[in-house]
């Protein structure tokens, strides 16, 4: 997203708001290395508290346009930079190609390396047709989402079995510092590393399977490490 006419946008759709942005945001950010100096001049320095306000209120005028009464059926839901439209393939061609049209004069830019459309297997023929030339990766499976997953059941099992496996290795490297440093690993374990996986737990259904090799790295090997014996199932549900 393009910070300099965003921030041209938020004059008339949050005036009150500019102010605080431009103090921020302003001039470029700089990023240095000891060779080289790097300029960021495109979205948001992740991380900044400004930034939620910025892509809210930078995003209403293109939100507003592609809300059109030709284009109202699409279901269009958009987290900071990242937009999402739900409908039929006729309706959500006109929305596309209309999104890249006007997203420009609004500092958006539609990347087609990282756009999916997601499809019933009965209709991948006739969306290869009329997204041919877009670049966009069309699929019947799934795409990962924000950290989820949208698709069939067996993608989004697929990938939560990833990330697990990721995240039961991870554990089994922390129960190992737990042997030597038990608050450390504590408290990477309680204000880190644990809402790795809470936001697929809230946002991907019936998952809890996958979880077992987790838990059982959890409760066979993180806890024993910190507290020197097994716990019960009561101490389980405070740690």
């Amino acid at each position: 997203m393009n910070r300099r006419l965003a921030l041209h946008n938020i004059h008339y759709t949050c005036p009150e708001a500019v102010p605080f942005l431009k103090n921020i945001h302003r001039a470029p950010s700089k990023l240095r290395t000891p060779t080289t100096t790097l300029s960021s001049e495109e979205g948001w320095t992740q991380g900044d508290t400004g930034a939620m306000m910025f892509y809210g209120v930078g995003l209403m005028p293109l939100l507003y346009s592609l809300h059109q009464d030709s284009l109202r059926e699409i279901l269009q839901v958009f987290y900071a930079d990242d937009g999402n439209g739900a409908g039929r393939l006729e309706a959500l061609t006109c929305w596309y190609h209309w999104a890249r049209e006007l997203g420009p004069h609004y500092g958006f830019r539609i990347k087609p390396s990282k756009s999916y459309l997601i499809v019933k297997p009965e209709h991948l023929a006739r969306s290869q047709q009329l997204f041919a030339g877009t670049g966009i990766s069309i699929t019947i499976e799934g795409a990962r989402h924000l950290g989820a997953s949208i698709g069939s059941e067996a993608f989004s099992k697929r990938y939560v079995d990833e990330q697990v496996a990721v995240w039961t290795a991870m554990m089994e490297n922390l129960a190992d510092i737990a042997e030597s440093h038990p608050h450390l690993a504590f408290s990477n374990f309680i204000t880190s590393l644990k809402f790795k996986w809470s936001y697929i737990q809230h946002t991907v259904p019936d998952c809890e399977d996958s979880f077992v090799a987790l838990e059982r790295a959890i409760r066979e090997r993180l806890i024993p490490n910190l507290l020197g014996r097994h716990c019960s199932d009561d101490e389980r549900k405070v740690l």
